[in-house]
């Protein structure tokens, strides 16, 4: 949870950045906030469980090369070495060069004191919020804060219908795999049916190898005007259907969605391919064929 107070009437001034995290029902630290300054080697250290749990007059200054808010800093300082904050003195335990004159534990601010208006409070979930859930919050702030809230209405995703469009496109995998299969199936029946073809060919000196290149050339070929044509059907005809029921299910499949496909498709095509044709063109020998 991020939350934003205003500490002073000084103008262009910004708000103190207060960043805890509610565990167990506690407020306690910010170990994600925390571990990201410490990853980009931002922070010396980061206040301990304890601190922030029990709200003590600590602070983590700014040492960044931004000089206003270096002035901004300068205001706050006392001779001694402390910081003065909302008539609170505060003793520096480090610093920081994350966009803010000072960051302190939340607890250590007065119960009554007002957040910034402008900011006010940001939530950060580690999971998508359910309706459920976003009914719940607007209730606990209602009745803690009264008309001072005010919580916009937001369209909220139906996950079971999410967990659906996510099994379409897993779907959509596994067909694409079949497909491949398929396919590969159906040029070795083809290649069995061209056994003599092939005979004739290698007394004329065809190498396997080259025989194997013709072979997924022409696969190539065949593949490279029926994938788009697919797909402009899937897009046509299959989409326009599917959309009366689920009416999201468009952005899953953008423009761009069906080049990856496509290409994929062609990859796995390959693959499968390869194997089959090299295991035809070893099964029989040229007497046999003949």
């Amino acid at each position: 949870i991020l939350a934003y107070v205003k500490y002073t009437e000084k103008e262009g001034v910004r708000p103190l950045e207060l960043r805890f995290t509610v565990r167990e029902g506690k407020i306690s630290s910010c170990s994600l906030f925390a571990h990201n300054l410490e990853q980009n080697r931002m922070i010396t250290e980061y206040f301990s469980e304890e601190q922030e749990e029990k709200g003590e007059a600590v602070a983590l200054t700014y040492n960044g090369m931004d000089q206003e808010i270096q002035g901004w800093l300068k205001d706050m300082e006392n001779p001694n070495g402390t910081l003065s904050i909302l008539g609170k003195e505060y003793e520096v335990i480090g610093s920081q060069s994350w966009a803010a004159a000072v960051l302190i534990p939340y607890q250590s601010l007065e119960d009554d004191t007002a957040l910034y208006n402008d900011f006010g409070i940001l939530l950060y979930f580690h999971d998508p919020v359910t309706r459920e859930q976003y009914d719940q919050l607007k209730e606990t702030l209602a009745a803690q804060l009264g008309d001072r809230v005010i919580f916009p209405e937001r369209e909220i995703y139906d996950f079971n219908q999410l967990y659906l469009y996510n099994t379409i496109l897993l779907i959509n995998g596994f067909i694409l795999l079949a497909a491949a299969l398929n396919f590969a199936l159906l040029y070795r029946y083809i290649l069995m049916k061209r056994k003599k073809n092939l005979a004739v060919f290698q007394l004329c000196g065809l190498t396997r190898l080259r025989a194997a290149c013709y072979y997924l050339g022409e696969c190539i070929l065949l593949l490279v005007p029926v994938i788009p044509l697919a797909f402009v059907c899937f897009r046509l005809l299959v989409l326009p259907a599917l959309a009366k029921t689920y009416t999201d299910i468009w952005s899953l499949f953008p423009g761009s969605i069906y080049g990856k496909f496509g290409a994929a498709y062609l990859v796995v095509s390959l693959l499968v391919l390869v194997p089959v044709i090299a295991l035809e063109l070893n099964r029989q020998t040229l007497k046999e064929q003949l």
